[in-house]
């Protein structure tokens, strides 16, 4: 079984990588964010990329009848504060993100969660993931444990005796408290004009499928 993970920058999806590759007991089964090799794209099994079209994947892959795609989503208003974060750093540059500003930058985010919306309702064909589900990122930080058991036992797996977490992943800062408390309360730290411009930048019908409301 190949379980692969996806979902916008700044959504947790190394840490998710780090809780299914370290806790779940993988015989026959691997975890991968972007590792995978694709042909005809710039970025190889780009985890941050829309599920793929069978014909990208590699043809071992193809021949497998059991991979299983996990997507990954934030808090609109808790993702827009992490993402002007992270496109602020020179390294990154904005790899992919036209500004700052929400009317920008939400249009990808909407774009690629709306494709995985059709992936999770079973409209998209032509891949080689026959299965997915959907672990929101405020779950995973509420109670990282149950969201990993329940991952397991949707598909069968087993779940190691020892639970491993992290409050360290790469390419992130320690997950303190404070920015815990941040994430679970779901509630945007920037002023009211910056809001209703989030709101309307913000696909809402296309959020309601994830669990989310307009402040």
């Amino acid at each position: 079984m190949h379980i692969k993970i996806f979902g916008i920058q700044r959504t947790g999806t190394n840490y998710l990588g780090f809780l299914l590759g370290n806790n779940i007991i993988v015989k026959d089964t691997i975890v991968t964010l972007n590792d995978v090799a694709y042909s005809g794209q710039d970025k190889p099994g780009w985890k941050h990329g829309a599920v793929p079209h069978v014909l990208d994947i590699e043809e071992t892959l193809r021949q497998s009848a059991s991979n299983i795609a996990v997507i990954i989503i934030k808090n609109p208003y808790t993702w827009y504060t992490s993402i002007l974060k992270w496109i602020g750093r020179a390294e990154h540059g904005f790899d992919g993100f036209s500004g700052q500003d929400p009317e920008h930058v939400f249009i990808r985010y909407n774009s690629l969660y709306e494709d995985h919306r059709k992936f999770l309702l079973g409209e998209k064909k032509n891949t080689v993931y026959r299965d997915g589900v959907l672990i929101r990122y405020e779950d995973l930080v509420l109670d990282p444990k149950k969201e990993v058991i329940g991952f397991a036992d949707k598909f069968n797996l087993t779940v190691k005796d020892k639970f491993t977490n992290t409050n360290k992943i790469v390419q992130s800062q320690v997950f303190t408290e404070k920015r815990r408390a941040y994430y679970l309360a779901q509630k945007p730290d920037y002023s009211a004009d910056i809001v209703e411009r989030v709101n309307d930048a913000v696909d809402w019908e296309l959020m309601r499928f994830y669990g989310y409301e307009k402040i």
